[in-house]
């Protein structure tokens, strides 16, 4: 926690200070950001691939924005991402979090295997 809350700060500051979250790393920064043990929600995604949308703010994002088409289209069609996590959270209810929708922009998006 005092990590994120590090880095929290030096954004705040204006310092970009990027912060990567993998599985229990991205759970932890839904519940630290959104002020809620209650946001993630069970999925269907153990040992799941699966393709991955690309929002339009992926486009000006610093991860995505100089990524070349040829892998874009390979991610978004190949069911290349690997999934196998239990926890997650669907679009609605990030976008319902008035906190997760204000500090993060989400880039990309997938599903599980009940389209959730």
């Amino acid at each position: 926690m005092h990590l994120w809350r590090l880095a929290v700060k030096a954004n705040d500051e204006g310092e970009y200070f990027p912060v990567w979250g993998t599985c229990l790393g991205l759970e932890f920064m839904m519940i630290a950001a959104g002020n809620d043990t209650k946001v993630l929600e069970n999925l269907n995604s153990i040992n799941h691939s699966e393709d991955i949308k690309f929002l339009k703010s992926s486009l000006i994002s610093k991860l995505y924005a100089r990524m070349p088409e040829k892998m874009k289209k390979y991610l978004a069609h190949s069911k290349s991402m690997y999934f196998n996590h239990k926890y997650g959270i669907e679009r609605e209810k990030f976008m319902e979090n008035e906190r997760l929708k204000n500090f993060f922009d989400i880039l990309t998006l997938s599903v599980d295997r009940d389209g959730k």
